[in-house]
């Protein structure tokens, strides 16, 4: 047997070992105990390096400062093909960010052109492309601004209404209760580059409740929301809500990169995020308001606590208090509003008891953290939160003002397709043309007219014109435009009614005689278009040409071709206007279906027979009535190649179709009377019809009519209409025989007539006429087919440019998101204006505008625009009056308005009307004519030339 050994084994010399070299036998420790040892080592570093970096920020703010300092827009003219927009976020749609592309698309089909763009760096474009923010400073308090002419601010829109104007000026309690709510280390001095967008320790909770609530959906998760973050999120993230995981990090990484946008320094970033939160925290909606945001608007709007107030008593010292109710109150429902935003549309309506319940909740644990004192504490416990009564005390927004601004406004929503409300809520600033001093002095002149001491200092109370007892009862309008070579920019539109309508371009008035200016030019047109199609001809040929015997101004036409010396086309206008109508009223005209009468203003006129220049001056009636009904003649036999010869030749095959077209309208019209009376629901349904009754009694298509609504009760109007093609023709085949010519020849002339009505009104509408037809009678030509004064303005731009239509401008620039990596600049197409009428009209009209100043009905305005400078200013225009009734048995009752306009020009360049109305029954008792508004226009000389003809600075620049 061995012996057992003990202790260490010898060892044993190597070679190479010095002499008595004694290697240790310790035991070694195996590799992977050294890997777990070195591993313990980094990881203690690591931990080490990220607990300073957690609390220092050091690595954050250089990295990230670094490459905010890459990322760069610039606005170059034209457009971007490259931009890219927010696709969503609540923040960037109210701003109208996402919208740009949308509204630069319609611009662009309405006549503008993008004349700067913004553009990004390949960086900036980088950074978008994976789907972070765009990093720049956010507007907070801005909206939609309207400058004037002159870059004078007219309209200026700032949302949230209410807010803190600086970091300073937030009362200390309230961004310590915000900071220990929502982020109580933001603010730490001791680190100054950390980075606000993620508070780590809160991070990793949630991370791990999040974890934990995968395995027990009991286990109670927290947020890991900065302020920095929550601001990314409501007002970028789609829906102002975070979805899932992929956009918290979005919003973090977005809110990191945003925070050292300005270096690495963020206290002051830091500082605004506590001021850009307070004052755009979205707090739910409000009925009459709309959308709140931030504390300010949230304190009005949904307690009816004045901001100022509130603020000032959180402020004040304890000691010092003098309303510590007040006091208590304000701060209660601060807290509320910082706890509502968690949950706004809940909290701010039906879990109002809930918000009561948390608030209390939340002011303890402010008194436990000093943030507060326990009396300031027990003092707000005891108020209760007490909600604006919405019904009787709605929040309402403050009107924009102006009737200038309203119009702006209202083309500007439309050219974008847009309501008023998100317009003013866009950042956007819109350049108009209007001049701002005189929008103001006008607007001024005008509300001053409710005054019997100015109004009777202005020359304006008496016969025709206005009446002390009534004088708030008129309502005034008024537009100047300026001939530019750009464009009709408009300078002045304004009026005094407090009403969303403007009545210059958005309604339809009888304005009684300036209806004979379309006619005079519709005539005077004919006459050019005679000239040219005759005046080339040989005498020999001109008597050939034998016009219609009932073309009265077609012979006259050959007449003075034929004798004239001078055979131009401005000596045959001349003579055209020196033509004598009859101005008896004692004739009836079959017109419109029917026979007429018609009268003149003056009975003085009644016997007289003048020519047109001198109808035009004193807007005698009559002559008019037999113009129109010569041009309407005219137009017949061109259309026709002669009305007469339709109406005597009874075999002409024409008859019978424009017949069967009659039957066919005017069945159409009788099945539209018929519908209610036929409707099946009806208690008072005749009992011929109820019963199937006694045909006779009814007319034929009533009868059809009842019967097919009974077999068809689900059938339309329409339905009807389509049905009864046939029916309509079987009910006037009495129409269609022999023994009926004269009621043949009736209603014949009657399609002629309308059809000759529609060949006036294209004509009109080249001239800028609103309407898409005129009602077929010659009671047209005394304003029964209604106008705008605006449009009647725009016709007179026509003939102060000499027969050319020039575009009207009041918009001359847009920009969208200033100063933002969207910035988006347009400005109108620049236009040639067409030439709708030749400039030998265009100038017999002006002749004639100023003869109605220097001798007629506006004869009073003569001298009043002198310019002391030497320009010309010589005004001249046309006049009219309407008095709107409801026509019950031929005769007139109920008064619907009265209205007195005057459309004009001054000089050589500006151009407008001014309109006197009254609306509603209380018209009947008004008897002012158009000698008013030339009174008014009168009066106003003084205010219009001192901006017409001021000192420089004071007018407009001529570009739109």
């Amino acid at each position: 047997m061995s012996e057992p050994r003990f202790g260490k084994e010898p060892y044993t010399a190597l070679l190479g070992d010095p002499p008595g070299y004694q290697r240790s036998t310790a035991p070694r420790l195996p590799w992977w105990q050294w890997a777990l040892l070195v591993l313990a080592m980094l990881g203690t570093v690591m931990a080490l390096l990220l607990r300073h970096e957690a609390q220092t920020s050091h690595w954050q703010a250089r990295e990230l400062s670094r490459h905010a300092a890459t990322l760069h827009h610039h606005v170059a003219p034209g457009p971007s093909d490259t931009l890219r927009f927010p696709l969503h976020g609540p923040f960037d749609e109210r701003m109208g960010y996402t919208g740009i592309p949308g509204f630069t698309e319609r611009l662009l089909a309405r006549g503008f052109e993008v004349s700067a763009q913004a553009r990004h760096n390949d960086a900036l474009r980088a950074h978008l492309a994976r789907g972070w923010f765009a990093p720049h400073v956010e507007k907070t308090h801005t909206g939609l601004t309207v400058y004037d002419c002159s870059r004078e601010p007219l309209h200026a829109f700032r949302y949230p209404f209410r807010r803190f104007d600086s970091f300073d000026s937030v009362p200390p309690v309230v961004v310590q209760a915000l900071l220990f709510i929502e982020n109580r280390d933001l603010l730490d001095p001791g680190r100054p580059q950390m980075n606000p967008a993620v508070d780590w320790v809160r991070f990793t909770r949630a991370v791990i409740g999040q974890l934990g609530s995968h395995i027990d959906a009991d286990i109670d998760t927290h947020g890991g929301s900065t302020l920095a973050t929550q601001i990314e999120k409501y007002r970028h993230s789609p829906g102002g809500i975070t979805h899932d995981a992929r956009e918290k990090l979005r919003q973090m990484a977005s809110a990191s990169v945003r925070a050292y946008l300005h270096g690495a320094d963020t206290l002051p970033v830091r500082r605004q995020l506590v001021l850009d939160y307070l004052n755009t925290v979205p707090l739910s909606a409000a009925p009459r308001h709309g959308e709140v945001h931030g504390l300010g608007d949230g304190l009005w709007v949904w307690f009816g606590t004045d901001f100022d107030s509130a603020m000032a008593a959180l402020s004040t010292a304890a000691g010092s208090a003098q309303e510590p109710t007040a006091r208590a109150l304000a701060l209660r429902q601060a807290v509320a509003l910082m706890i509502a935003h968690r949950r706004p549309s809940w909290y701010l309506a039906q879990g109002r008891a809930e918000l009561d319940s948390a608030t209390d909740a939340h002011l303890r644990l402010l008194a436990e953290a000093g943030i507060i004192d326990t009396a300031w504490r027990d003092a707000a416990l005891r108020q209760r939160l007490v909600f604006r009564d919405m019904a009787h005390n709605p929040p309402q927004l403050p009107a924009a003002g102006g009737k200038g601004i309203t119009a702006v406004r209202t083309r500007l929503a439309g050219l974008l397709g847009t309501s008023l409300y998100r317009l003013d809520r866009l950042d956007a600033q819109a350049d108009t043309t209007l001049n701002g001093r005189l929008q103001h002095a006008v607007s001024a002149y005008l509300g001053r007219l409710e005054d019997p001491d100015f109004a009777r200092s202005q020359e304006l109370l008496g016969e025709r014109l206005l009446q002390a007892d009534t004088l708030g009862e008129v309502r005034y309008s008024f537009t100047l435009l300026e001939s530019t070579p750009q464009g009709n920019l408009v300078r002045v539109q304004t009026d005094t009614t407090q009403q969303p309508l403007d009545i210059n371009e958005g309604s339809k008035l009888e304005l009684g005689s300036t209806a004979k200016l379309r006619v005079l030019a519709t005539y005077l047109e004919l006459v050019a278009e005679l000239h040219g199609r005759l005046a080339p001809l040989e005498p020999a040929a001109l008597r050939a040409a034998g016009p219609d015997p009932q073309d009265s101004l077609s012979r006259w036409a050959v007449q003075h071709l034929s004798g004239a010396k001078d055979r131009s086309l401005g000596a045959m206008l001349d003579a055209a206007m020196e033509r004598r109508f009859s101005a008896s009223p004692h004739e009836q005209f079959f017109t419109g279906g029917g026979l007429h009468s018609f009268h003149n203003f003056n009975p003085k006129d009644d016997t007289r027979e003048p020519t047109l220049r001198e109808a035009m001056q004193a807007s005698i009636n009559l002559p008019f009535v037999r113009l129109l009904q010569e041009v309407v003649q005219h137009t017949m036999d061109r259309a026709t190649g002669g009305s007469a010869r339709l109406l005597q030749d009874p075999l002409d095959p024409r008859r019978e179709a424009y017949l069967a077209r009659f039957a066919d309208q005017e069945g159409q019209t009788f099945l539209r009377r018929f519908w209610r009376k036929t409707d099946p629901r009806r208690a008072d349904k005749p009992q011929a019809l109820a019963d199937g009754g006694d045909a006779d009694r009814v007319h034929p298509l009533e009868a059809w009519l009842a019967a097919y609504r009974q077999q068809h009760p689900q059938a339309t109007l329409g339905d009807a209409i389509a049905a009864s093609t046939a029916e309509r023709q079987e009910a006037y085949q009495w129409l269609f025989r022999t023994r009926a010519r004269d009621a043949q020849d009736a209603r014949i002339h009657t399609m002629l007539e309308a059809e000759a009505f529609q060949d006036i009104q294209r004509r009109w509408s080249r001239l800028g006429y609103p309407f898409g037809q005129l009602v077929p009678s010659l009671a047209t030509a005394l304003g029964s087919s209604g106008d705008r004064p605006a449009a009647l303005a725009e016709l007179m731009g026509i003939i102060v440019n000499g027969g050319v239509r020039l575009p009207t401008y009041r918009i001359a620039n847009l920009r969208f998101a200033a100063d933002t990596p969207w910035e988006t600049a347009l400005r109108p197409t620049p236009a040639t204006g067409e030439r709708v009428m030749v400039p030998e009209v265009a100038r017999a009209l002006k002749k004639a505008l100023s003869d109605v100043v220097e001798a007629g009905t506006a004869r009073r305005l003569a001298g009043s625009f002198k310019s002391p400078s030497g320009a010309d200013f010589a005004p001249g225009g046309k006049t009219g009056t309407g008095d709107n009734r409801v026509v019950v048995n031929g005769r007139g009752g109920l008064a619907l308005n009265r209205t007195a306009t005057f459309v004009f020009y001054l000089g050589p360049k500006h151009f407008g009307s001014v309109t006197a109305y009254v609306v509603g029954p209380n018209a009947a008792n008004h008897r002012f004519t158009s000698g008013l508004p030339v009174q008014i226009l009168r009066s106003m000389a003084p205010v219009l030339m001192a901006q017409l003809d001021g000192e420089p600075g004071s007018g407009c620049p001529r570009e739109p």
